[in-house]
């Protein structure tokens, strides 16, 4: 297995709560199946969710309305929200200053300086769509004046929700193990590198990042085909946290647990090492 680094309370606390307050200031994104079901029963926006709007839920927030729950129990919904920042270090600084002054901490103590975020890039679910699926009916491009030609970031906010409502078919698919690679990327100087935001999390709270060796076993990833080895290495969801580990590590995000008070929240930077 390759090595995964962990750093705890690299990021001076000032910033740390600079950092969560910005993910709360933000609308998050998602993608869901049945999308013309739920306006259907409820109206309510579905591909965007505010904490600072809708309150910080681990689950049934979307809806802005804990009461129109019940609607959507038989849907299928992703758990994995994401705000995208920037494709770049000159995008990520110009839009966000306060995690690009992040990203240049993190890059002098791991990497000497000599990383930049032009790693590999990452989609995001949601962003578009009929404007009655927004909370003021503007996607996020229109919101956050992004270029449409923008599809996939390098910096972005991942939260992650508690698989409890999932039927069996999203449960494959969210949270799946896999590697943050398509394949095309060659080279051993792409990196992952993830920043726990939340302010406050237990152990018993779950949200763990699970590592797999490169062992064979005849498991193999389902559109991929690359085996899937033994899970060897388990890292909590510990606030201020930092972990660095290559693009081409398998690994899977746990969901948090129904206790958890909220999703977890992490700043994601996909980097080149130069």
């Amino acid at each position: 297995m390759k090595t995964i680094d962990v750093y705890d309370n690299l990021i001076d606390d000032e910033t740390h709560a600079k950092v969560y307050d910005w993910c709360q200031s933000v609308s998050w994104y998602t993608r869901w199946l049945g999308l013309q079901d739920i306006t259907g029963k409820t109206g309510k926006p579905i591909n965007e969710y505010n904490p600072s709007r809708d309150g910080n839920y681990n689950t049934k927030h979307v809806l802005g309305n804990r009461q129109d729950f019940q609607a959507m129990l038989e849907l299928f919904r992703f758990a994995m929200y994401r705000h995208p920042v920037g494709w770049s270090d000159e995008s990520v600084k110009e839009r966000n200053p306060l995690l690009y002054g992040l990203w240049n901490k993190i890059n002098k103590h791991v990497f000497n300086g000599n990383a930049d975020l032009n790693g590999i890039p990452e989609p995001a679910a949601g962003l578009r769509g009929p404007n009655l699926f927004f909370i003021d009916r503007q996607d996020f491009y229109e919101k956050y004046d992004v270029p449409k030609d923008h599809r996939e970031f390098t910096c972005y906010l991942n939260a992650r929700s508690t698989d409890q409502l999932q039927g069996d078919k999203v449960g494959e698919r969210v949270g799946q193990i896999h590697k943050d690679t398509d394949g095309s990327y060659k080279g051993d100087n792409y990196y992952t590198v993830l920043y726990v935001a939340n302010r406050e999390w237990q152990p018993d709270w779950g949200g763990e990042l699970l590592y797999y060796d490169d062992e064979e076993t005849g498991a193999k990833h389902w559109k991929r085909g690359w085996n899937i080895g033994w899970p060897t290495k388990i890292v909590g969801n510990k606030p201020n946290r930092v972990v660095v580990y290559k693009h081409d590590q398998t690994h899977t995000t746990l969901s948090p647990r129904v206790n958890a008070p909220e999703m977890t929240q992490k700043i994601a930077f996909r980097v080149r090492l130069n």
